[in-house]
């Protein structure tokens, strides 16, 4: 039994090793990243415009 655990971890380890060196792992990785960005930042615009918006509708709204 403690041979079959050995092996399954060195099973484990040359697909981690597999997929570090894999060109596509880092391209889907590096777009992962791209997107989290993105996503952050189009999130944030939102939440800004969002502010900007109620306030406009704010002192519109006490104009009246």
């Amino acid at each position: 039994m403690h041979l079959v655990i050995y092996n399954r971890k060195v099973g484990t380890m040359a697909a981690i090793k597999r997929f570090l060196l894999d060109e596509e792992a880092a391209s889907a990785t590096e777009y992962a990243i791209m997107l989290s960005l993105l996503l952050m930042v189009i999130v944030s615009t939102v939440a800004t415009l969002g502010t900007k918006a109620n306030n406009a509708f704010n002192n519109a709204a006490s104009n009246l």
